[in-house]
């Protein structure tokens, strides 16, 4: 019975209790500054500073361009340096991660596609954040 309650209590805990919480408001400071933190990674063509797998860190969102400071191991106090990305289209239509995509980023992500002069880019949006506020403020 103890096992069955401390269970339950590290569930609440984890699953949007203290964690969720401790989330949503770290997000709702990001957005007030436009910015969210997601994951991005180069599907077609190429960018200085991008790969094809995933780098997760801080965005900072303004009309036609993002600003990715990515996580050094998914740790948000080791930082790399700032990546500029030019976007001259989006798209909305969003698909869920699968695969071995569910090692590197969050289930719960819109995964959307935006168009850099360069290439195609995929970016991660996790919960508790929008994709389509993201590409709203992306949008020229």
């Amino acid at each position: 019975m103890l096992d069955d309650i401390a269970g339950g209590a590290a569930g609440a805990l984890t699953n949007g209790g203290v964690v969720g919480g401790v989330r949503r408001r770290r997000a709702e400071w990001f957005v007030l500054q436009e910015k969210a933190e997601l994951a991005a990674r180069v599907l077609r063509g190429t960018h200085d500073g991008l790969r094809t797998g995933w780098l997760s860190g801080l965005a900072t969102l303004s009309p036609g361009r993002m600003e990715l400071v990515s996580y050094v191991g998914g740790v948000r106090l080791l930082r790399r340096k700032p990546v500029a990305i030019d976007i001259v289209g989006t798209d909305a239509r969003a698909r869920r991660p699968g695969g071995k995509e569910l090692f590197t980023i969050a289930p719960g992500c819109e995964i959307v596609t935006v168009t850099t002069p360069a290439g195609t880019l995929e970016v991660a949006v996790p919960q508790p954040y929008r994709a389509s506020w993201v590409l709203g403020r992306l949008a020229h």
